[in-house]
C-alpha cells in the first residue's frame, strides 16, 4: 500500500485558508479557484491541483493539504449525550458499537467513531449518512486538544503520511 502525503495546519478560529493555499501552489490568493462537489466538498485548488479539506469546531480549525489525492479532515468537540451507546447501536456497525461499549470513555469513543467516518466521507466526497455503517479505511486519528477528537483520511485505501504539522496562523 502506498502512502498519501498530507500537510496539516492547526489554524485559529475564522482563519482565512487562501493565504496557505496560495503559498502552497505559488499563486496570488485572489487567483485561486475550486469547484464544489455534490455534497459541498471543495475540489482541488487551481492552479496547481492541490487537494484540501477544512474542519472547525469551537476555537479549533484544521486544514489538510495533499498533492497526492483527495483528503478529509474532521475535528469535533466531545459533547454530552444522554446515551452514546444507544446512538452507536442505532447508527454504527455492531462491532463498532461493542468496541464503544468496552471503551474506558464511551462518550469519547462514540465521537471518535463519528469523527473518523466524517473525515473518510469528506475525503471520498460522500455524506456522513452514506458511511455510518461502513468501516473507514485510510484514516489516522490525530492528536486533539482536551475535550476534542480529530481524524484525517485519504482515498484509495492508502495510509495518510503526515509530512508536516504547523500551528498558528498562516
Amino acid at each position: 500500500m502506498t502512502a498519501a502525503r498530507v500537510e496539516l495546519w492547526h489554524l485559529g478560529p475564522g482563519a482565512d485558508v487562501r493565504p496557505v493555499l496560495a503559498r502552497r501552489v505559488g499563486a496570488d490568493p485572489s487567483a485561486l479557484a475550486w469547484d464544489l462537489g455534490p455534497h459541498g466538498k471543495p475540489g482541488p485548488v487551481e492552479p496547481g491541483g492541490l487537494h484540501w479539506n477544512l474542519s472547525h469546531s469551537g476555537e479549533h480549525t484544521l486544514l489538510a493539504l495533499s498533492p497526492d489525492g483527495p483528503v478529509g479532515v474532521d475535528i469535533q468537540r466531545v459533547r454530552e449525550r444522554p446515551d452514546p451507546l444507544a446512538a452507536a447501536r442505532r447508527f454504527l456497525p455492531a462491532a463498532e458499537s461493542e468496541r464503544i461499549a468496552r471503551a474506558a470513555d464511551p462518550r469519547e469513543a462514540y465521537h471518535r467513531a463519528l469523527c473518523r467516518r466524517e473525515a473518510w466521507a469528506k475525503a471520498d466526497g460522500r455524506r456522513l449518512l452514506d458511511v455510518l455503517r461502513l468501516t473507514p479505511r485510510g484514516v489516522l486519528d490525530l492528536d486533539a486538544p482536551p475535550g476534542y477528537v480529530a481524524a484525517l483520511a485519504v482515498t484509495g485505501g492508502r495510509a495518510p503520511l503526515l509530512r508536516h504539522v504547523s500551528k498558528g496562523s498562516p
